[in-house]
């Protein structure tokens, strides 16, 4: 096949795995991550960019707000047919426009990540290197993941992409404008996600591959990369600069979630996780054989490359929370340019033909792995089949205790609920008092008196801080005494499932959960089913 035919159908396999099932789960989010990023972006509506917590950098929810603007423009006609109040109030009601505004601007990132990727493999690579590289980030399982969902990491991947791009050109030609704006990508993936920080390793190893090369390598072209990446971190997070107090106490927030996980991941799982990066395993052993092949015949390229990687593979190995592939999505880049070094490597060992076999073979993996999660998440969710069967068997006005919004079926909160949320909120000065003011003014009647569990930061996994934060503006009902606080709260229906609070995970709430299966009626059971229905186990119970 035409070089440039297989790489236009290896964007159009990525656009697909991307595209298929973007919408999943809407109106309901399953992404418990989801919403504090799309509440950030529609905060910034108040007038101030600043925002209320530094859980992540803000140049991703800066761009969710700039495209909820133009949605607004369209959606009220330029503001003349409709208000801001009642964008509001639509927001309140119906956010599953949000998201999928969130989920599109991800996988067009992801897409585009792909470009500068192929153009730096182009200039020093066969076209069976160059479409391996870019065939590995097109269908990697932890990339098409990333597009699926209204969070920074994808956008991050596109920067660190942008980022490499620059380098490699630099490498190559040594000019001092490519080295900085390499630089300059760095400071902007850093201000998306603050896993990119390890990026500036791979500047440093730029310039030093390049004075390998070329002694008169000038140490000023590193030092402008380093401010030029200083300034977009600035540009895309400015208030961890102007607001560095409350960003230093966020940071003592992810210390304090570290030390209570405790111990460090380990490099085999963070290696494993690498060798994974473009699907099981293939894509991992060609990028080893090319770190190898590039060690022997071009040790200055070799240096740029692996230099991030290994520096990711000891800083998360290192870390407690250091298991998840995608806190490595910045290395993705130099990964791919690895294995597409393999590939070339291969192709000059083997022949075209059977090079081109071997790059079939390598992609497949990941080709599977992805499309299998697209199938997953457009299955029927246990979420959404039993907030049906509740919005058909239980009353409106009925009260219910449920898990965290993520792990339990999404249900309308009655007018009492809101407006009780909207006093307490008011009187505590937690900015979710303008959400609930909209959500109040714009109630269309009916709904249920919703409770929630009280989870802990550990067993939720995330900051302290953050969890606060979130409660705070939650119907919590805190059933840690046992069942007797939810009979005298007036609960009439509790929702358990296997996605929120367990014995294991939740030793304070096993009173609670043991007395509502040893007292309550089983009204209904929604179970997953493999190939079939998907999401967690989910049981209903009347209170007698």
């Amino acid at each position: 096949m035409n070089p440039r035919a297989a790489f236009w159908l290896v964007i159009g396999v990525g656009l697909a795995l991307r595209l298929a099932g973007l919408g999943y789960g809407l109106p309901a989010v399953f992404n418990s991550d989801e919403p504090h990023l799309v509440n950030l972006a529609v905060s910034f509506g108040k007038g101030s960019l600043r925002p209320e917590l530094f859980k992540y950098p803000t140049l991703y929810p800066y761009l969710l707000f700039v495209s909820f603007g133009a949605f607004f423009a369209v959606w009220s006609v330029g503001g003349l047919r409709k208000s801001v109040a009642d964008f509001g109030a639509y927001f309140a009601w119906s956010p599953g426009p949000f998201y999928l505004l969130g989920r599109a601007l991800s996988a067009a990132a992801s897409l585009a990540a792909l470009l500068p990727v192929h153009r730096a493999a182009s200039t020093w690579l066969g076209p069976t290197g160059a479409l391996g590289a870019v065939g590995l980030l097109a269908v990697s399982p932890v990339v098409v993941e990333a597009a699926h969902a209204a969070k920074p990491e994808a956008a991050m991947f596109a920067l660190a992409a942008v980022a490499w791009g620059f380098a490699a050109a630099y490498v190559a030609e040594g000019r001092r404008r490519s080295l900085v704006l390499a630089g300059a990508a760095c400071g902007l993936a850093m201000a998306t996600q603050y896993t990119a920080a390890v990026l500036g390793a791979m500047l440093a190893s730029a310039w030093l591959a390049r004075r390998l090369r070329d002694e008169a390598a000038a140490p000023a072209d590193f030092v402008f990369a380093c401010a030029a990446a200083a300034a977009g971190r600035f540009v895309g997070a400015p208030y961890t600069f102007l607001d560095f107090p409350a960003f230093r106490k966020a940071m003592a927030d992810v210390a304090a979630l570290e030390a209570a996980a405790g111990g460090h991941t380990g490099p085999a799982v963070v290696l494993a996780n690498l060798a994974c990066f473009g699907g099981p395993w293939l894509g991992g052993l060609a990028a080893a054989w090319g770190g190898v092949d590039l060690l022997r015949r071009d040790r200055p390229r070799a240096l740029w490359l692996l230099v991030p990687v290994l520096a990711y593979l000891a800083i998360l190995s290192w870390s407690a929370e250091g298991g998840w592939p995608r806190y490595a999505l910045a290395a993705f880049p130099g990964l791919a340019l690895l294995a597409g070094a393999g590939l070339e490597a291969a192709a000059a060992a083997l022949g075209v033909r059977a090079a081109a076999a071997a790059l079939a073979v390598v992609l497949l993996p990941g080709l599977w792995k992805s499309a299998a999660f697209d199938r997953m998440i457009t299955r029927p969710d246990t979420r959404t089949l039993s907030a049906r069967w509740i919005e058909g068997n239980v009353p409106p006005g009925k009260a219910l205790l449920l898990d965290q919004e993520s792990a339990s079926p999404r249900l309308a909160m009655d007018r009492a609920t809101v407006a009780d949320l909207l006093r307490r909120t008011e009187d505590a000065g937690h900015p979710r008092a303008r959400y609930y003011r909209y959500m109040l003014a714009g109630h269309p009647g009916g709904g249920w008196r919703v409770y929630r569990v009280p989870r802990d930061f550990l067993d939720l996994h995330s900051h302290p801080g953050h969890v606060a934060f979130s409660q705070a503006a939650q119907p919590i009902l805190d059933v840690r005494p046992g069942l007797e606080v939810a009979r005298k709260a007036g609960v009439d229906v509790v929702v358990l499932t296997s996605f929120g609070a367990d014995e294991g995970r939740s030793p304070e709430l096993a009173k609670f959960l043991a007395e509502v299966r040893r007292d309550g009626r089983r009204l209904a059971a929604f179970v997953p089913e493999e190939g079939r229905v998907t999401g967690p186990r989910i049981e209903l119970y009347a209170l007698r």
